[in-house]
């Protein structure tokens, strides 16, 4: 069993909690924009709908449920494969990290870097990057299979230094050992 944590846990979250508050972030941060062009408007007032009626009613919100869907369990919806929700984390990363008027300032590479996985959403940002990742066959760090399997880096750290998790040279996972303690632990879309 996992030592106790503070942080969200991946299989508590669920999918329109988390696509909300994404859109509220949306929403504000396009407020504020707004106002600092001298408009005294609200996001939600500029397009007229809010963030709870933005998770059903925008691509947006859709596409943050799907992600939080496939972090969970790797379900790609109507994306195809991974490669299809690699292609939604870079949507929604593009929303909340990049920087205005630099088009593509954002890579999902760097999510490791700006994703706080002691959020709900950086943990689903973060959960999904590493489950693209492990598909690709990539090693991935202690934050993320932690984010993924639920659980502390210092405990991903006990399980190496025990033989059940396979740590690289450089300190990460390799994808082969983490898909085994995945399944072994029982989360969702490792058969």
């Amino acid at each position: 069993m996992a030592p106790p944590t503070t942080a969200p846990r991946l299989r508590d979250l669920t999918p329109e909690v988390v696509a909300e508050e994404v859109c509220r972030l949306v929403l504000e941060h396009l407020g504020k924009q707004i106002c600092a062009l001298g408009h005294m408007l609200t996001g939600d007032e500029l397009v007229g709908i809010t963030p709870a009626e933005m998770v059903t009613g925008t691509d947006l919100g859709l596409t943050v449920r799907d992600l939080v869907s496939f972090a969970h369990s790797g379900d790609c919806e109507d994306w195809g494969d991974y490669l299809g929700a690699l292609d939604a984390l870079q949507s929604v990363c593009e929303r909340l990290f990049s920087q205005a008027g630099v088009p593509g300032t954002f890579e999902v590479g760097e999510i490791a870097g700006v994703a706080d996985p002691e959020t709900p959403i950086g943990c689903v940002l973060v959960a999904a990057t590493a489950r693209v990742s492990i598909e690709q066959g990539a090693d991935v760090s202690a934050k993320q299979l932690g984010a993924l399997g639920g659980c502390t880096s210092a405990h991903l750290s006990l399980l190496a230094r025990k033989g059940e998790l396979e740590r690289t040279a450089h300190g990460c996972y390799s994808a082969t050992s983490a898909k085994r303690w995945l399944k072994a632990r029982g989360v969702r879309g490792w058969a």
